[in-house]
Order: structure tokens, then C-alpha cells, then sequence
């Protein structure tokens, strides 16, 4: 149970604590347009397309999975 916990919501702990923590303002331009890119994907997959039926299900774990490729972009990056 909080295996599952933490890795839900890790991606948003991580880069809460990333944005709490002051890199937003000494972070180059490649992590802000990565971080850019990557919010405007996952909100993109989060939003129902019309004529394909999709529960909330399937876009959690899509907002999950780019909410890890978020963290992994900022590791490589910095």
C-alpha cells in the first residue's frame, strides 16, 4: 500500500520539491522547456478525445507514466 502510494505520487513530490527548493530560477533552458514540453503532453493525454472512450483510469496511469519521464528528464539533465 504505500509502495503504491509513493510511486503514484512521487512525480508530483519530486518536482514540488524540485520547484520548493529554488531550481526553477537557476535551472538552464533545457530543463524549463523540458518541463514545459513534458506539462503540456501529459495534460494533453489526460483530456478525453471524442469518439474514443477512455476512463479515468487509463489517463491517471498516462499522467503517471509522463510524470516519471519528467523526473527521469530532469535527472539527465542536471
Amino acid at each position: 500500500m504505500l509502495l503504491g502510494a509513493l510511486v503514484s505520487g512521487g512525480p508530483v513530490l519530486v518536482l514540488a520539491t524540485w520547484f520548493a527548493a529554488g531550481q526553477w530560477r537557476y535551472a538552464g533552458p533545457e530543463p524549463r522547456a523540458w518541463l514545459m514540453f513534458i506539462g503540456v503532453v501529459a495534460l494533453a493525454s489526460i483530456i478525453p478525445v471524442p469518439g474514443r472512450v477512455s476512463t479515468w483510469r487509463a489517463r491517471r496511469s498516462r499522467l503517471l507514466w509522463w510524470g516519471w519521464a519528467a523526473v527521469a528528464g530532469l535527472v539527465v539533465m542536471t
